[in-house]
C-alpha cells in the first residue's frame, strides 16, 4: 500500500508498506491497520499535509519482484495531520526502522520508513523530542503487531519478503534523499 502526502512544496511525498498476501481480502485486511497508524502519527504531522491510501496497490510476485496485478485499496475518510506550528525542513524526516527475523546471504533483512511533515516543537536541540520518538515508535509496533494484515519487507535484491516483527523510531532526524542521520 501506498501513503500519498500532499499539500506542502516538495510534495507528493511517498510511504510504501508491503504486506503479505496476493487477493483482494489481503488487501482489504490490511486497510485498518494502515489507518490506525495513520490515526497513531496523526498528531505530530503539521495539518498543512493530507494523507491518502493510493487506491492503486500493486500485487508482486514474490519470486521475481514483478507486478503481476493490481487490487484495489478502499477510499474511505482518513483522520488527516492536525499539528500546528512552524514545519520542520523537508529533510528532517522521521525515520522507522523494521526489523524481521530473516537473513539471507549473511544479512538480516531490514526495512526503513521516512515520515515528512514534523513541526518546530517536535524538535530540540536538532533532535526529535522523546514523546514524538515513543508515539511514532508505538505506531508502528500497532502496525506491526496488527491481527489483520502481515507486515513484510521486500528485499529486491534477493526476490523474498520477510516478515516484520520488530520496530523501532529513531532518535535522530534522518533523510530518504541522503540515508543518513541528520546531525
Amino acid at each position: 500500500m501506498r501513503l500519498l502526502w500532499n499539500g506542502v512544496a516538495g510534495s507528493p511525498y511517498y510511504t510504501n508498506l508491503y504486506f503479505a498476501g496476493l487477493l483482494q481480502s489481503d488487501v482489504d485486511a490490511a486497510n485498518v491497520p494502515v489507518r490506525t497508524f495513520i490515526t497513531g502519527i496523526r498528531s505530530a504531522i503539521h495539518d498543512s499535509l493530507t494523507v491518502s491510501i493510493d487506491p492503486d496497490v500493486p500485487v508482486i510476485d514474490p519470486g521475481t519482484g514483478d507486478i503481476v496485478d493490481y487490487l484495489n485499496a478502499a477510499q474511505d475518510p482518513i483522520d488527516q495531520p492536525t499539528a500546528d506550528g512552524d514545519m520542520l525542513p523537508p529533510g528532517n524526516q522521521a525515520l522507522i526502522t523494521w526489523r524481521t527475523g530473516t537473513v539471507i546471504g549473511g544479512r538480516r533483512i531490514l526495512g526503513r520508513t521516512f515520515l515528512p511533515g514534523f513541526t518546530e516543537p517536535d524538535s530540540t536541540n536538532g533532535k526529535p523530542v522523546q514523546t514524538l520518538v515513543d508515539q511514532l515508535g508505538g505506531a508502528a509496533r500497532g502496525l506491526v503487531d496488527s491481527e489483520s494484515a502481515q507486515l513484510v519487507i521486500w528485499s529486491r535484491s534477493n526476490s523474498d519478503s520477510a516478515v516484520v516483527n520488530g520496530a523501532s523510531c529513531s532518535d535522530q532526524w534522518s533523510s530518504l534523499r541522503t540515508r543518513r542521520f541528520q546531525n
